[in-house]
């Protein structure tokens, strides 16, 4: 068990809780912002998102390089072959299911009316354009490594100091879907099932 300092408490209560809060709180202005000026608003949002989500990150790897902690706590070590390759074949089968069904979405409005009953206001932050697609692909691919780091390797470990691993990596999973309650209340199932894939490969390897 690692001695858990104030650094630690506070990063947790900001990236957890605070920021979550704040995200559900005022997730109806960004959407009218959104709603009144189109691209600039939404490319804007993704930007938040971005550099907000890459900031924790940093700060992030600051405290652990600060506190000369264990890298391998966070997730970073090799594993065999087999591990891997089951790994990526569980990664890619969630890809295909999750992931491929929302391409051809931007530019598309008959489509983004199914997408409306489904995700409701959320619908808003969906790329139109070539531009928003680009930009909203650079929060995906950022979201992959950072959320990974906070969610997976810090939240588990976080909670490991007070709890099982196992139970660790169940809260985690919950910590998740509220960290993105501002989705809505219809995307809460979605998320938890993403969030469990994402928790049990990086527990399993």
């Amino acid at each position: 068990m690692t001695h858990l300092t104030l650094w630690d408490h506070a990063f947790a209560l900001i990236v957890f809780i605070g920021y979550p809060l704040f995200s559900i709180f005022t997730i109806s202005n960004d959407i009218r912002d959104i709603r009144r000026r189109g691209e600039p608003a939404r490319v804007s949002s993704y930007l938040e998102v971005l550099l907000t989500w890459l900031f924790f990150a940093v700060c992030l790897i600051v405290l652990w390089a600060w506190l000369s902690r264990d890298w391998a706590a966070l997730g970073f070590r090799l594993v065999d072959a087999k591990t891997l390759a089951i790994s990526f074949a569980i990664a890619l089968a969630a890809i295909l299911m999750f992931v491929l069904p929302l391409r051809g979405l931007a530019r598309n409005p008959e489509r983004f009316e199914g997408l409306e009953s489904q995700i409701g206001d959320f619908v808003e932050f969906m790329p139109r354009t070539r531009k928003e697609e680009a930009w909203f692909t650079g929060v995906a691919v950022n979201a992959g490594i950072t959320e990974e780091l906070i969610f997976r390797g810090y939240l588990i470990w976080y909670l490991s100091n007070f709890v099982h691993v196992y139970w660790a990596a169940v809260i985690a999973v919950f910590f998740f879907a509220f960290a993105h309650g501002y989705q809505g209340l219809k995307q809460i199932p979605g998320i938890l099932l993403v969030s469990t894939i994402a928790v049990a490969l990086f527990v399993y390897s």
